[in-house]
């Protein structure tokens, strides 16, 4: 839900959808070279839904060899644009990958947390006593009004509070 991640088959067949993140895992690379010397890439991806293949082509590859290993997984940035003619003929451009590993290792700069009530209060309180590097904002709900605060010194916050928090039905967003 952070990530606004679809599958891949409901992105591809919902036109409506023109962006959208998925998460895959990389079966197969193969390298080649256009008829003008440029490199671009088949990527064979499955996820939990289907197997399918995208192409990526120089600038995206040169940017992403590094991490492109198979069996590696990750968040990937699709564009869609349906053409006009009878066919209407679908192109997915790859705009951006991002290794899922780093991701998660990556800390978190910026979250909310909306509560409704003092119990969860209580509940969040024990989990924002360390110092760290995330801004905590918390939303606070009631029947008529909503009221933003946001904490004065950073905490440190990350993904095992984060799945710890939302057992415990905190609403949260990650910035």
């Amino acid at each position: 839900d952070d990530y606004k991640i679809y599958n891949y088959q409901e992105f591809y067949s919902n036109n409506d959808i023109k962006e959208s993140n998925i998460s895959a895992t990389l079966l197969k690379i193969q390298e080649r070279k256009t008829s003008k010397g440029n490199s671009y890439a088949v990527l064979r991806l499955t996820d939990l839904t289907s197997v399918f293949e995208l192409f990526i082509f120089s600038e995206t590859l040169e940017l992403n060899r590094d991490i492109l290993l198979e069996g590696n997984s990750f968040i990937i940035t699709l564009n869609k644009t349906i053409s006009d003619d009878e066919n209407k003929t679908k192109r997915i451009n790859v705009r951006k990958i991002a290794s899922l590993k780093s991701l998660f290792n990556s800390p978190i700069k910026e979250i909310t947390l909306k509560i409704s009530n003092e119990k969860q209060i209580e509940t969040i309180k024990s989990y924002l006593d360390e110092r760290g590097d995330t801004t905590v904002n918390i939303s606070l709900s009631d029947k008529y009004t909503i009221h933003d605060f946001k904490l004065k010194k950073t905490r440190n916050i990350d993904r095992k509070t984060i799945n710890i928090l939302r057992n415990k039905e905190i609403d949260l967003f990650i910035h």
